[in-house]
């Protein structure tokens, strides 16, 4: 609502008693949407999160199709390479490919246009960069961490020409 609104004022005059609806129309859904926002992390604080199968390409592609007025806007241009179907859930797989295509889009150098390319890879254990193969052992597997070098990973890669951010906040944005 509030999407098509905004773009519904750009198309009309300034000065028209329309224009003044609209901005109270747009008002009223940016407070709706804050308190959909507030309500959906209480849910979330309270529900189990069930995984099942998923197709990343169905997700991301409801995602774009999401953003599409952002997207045509910014001239962003989204590549998407082969995407896997993994065991996840869906709502936080969605949510978390609208961050990062929200950010590509938006942390860009003056004058350039948003350029993002997604692709998946199915890898063993033992082919994962180490802090990731590490890591896992680590918090995940305890006893158990022989048995990582078998098992198959989906890694989704996600890479933009934004303005990126210093590696020394890799750990306060990626927790």
């Amino acid at each position: 609502i509030l999407t098509y609104s905004l773009r519904l004022k750009d198309e009309l005059n300034e000065n028209t008693k329309s224009t003044l609806f609209l901005d109270k129309i747009t008002s009223s859904t940016s407070r709706m949407q804050k308190l959909i926002e507030d309500v959906l992390k209480f849910s979330r604080l309270s529900s189990s999160h069930e995984f099942a199968h998923v197709d990343l390409k169905s997700i991301v592609e409801q995602v774009i199709n999401d953003m599409e007025i952002t997207i045509e806007k910014t001239k962003a241009n989204i590549q998407i390479s082969q995407l896997h179907a993994i065991d996840a859930n869906a709502s936080q797989v969605g949510q978390l490919f609208q961050n990062l295509l929200s950010n590509g889009i938006k942390f860009q150098a003056e004058n350039s246009l948003p350029v993002i390319n997604i692709k998946s890879q199915i890898m063993k254990g033992n082919e994962l960069p180490g802090d990731i193969n590490s890591k896992l052992t680590e918090l995940y597997f305890g006893s158990m961490a022989n048995d990582i070098n078998n098992l198959d990973y989906c890694c989704i890669f996600i890479t933009d020409n934004g303005i990126g951010f210093s590696e020394a906040f890799l750990d306060k944005i990626f927790v």
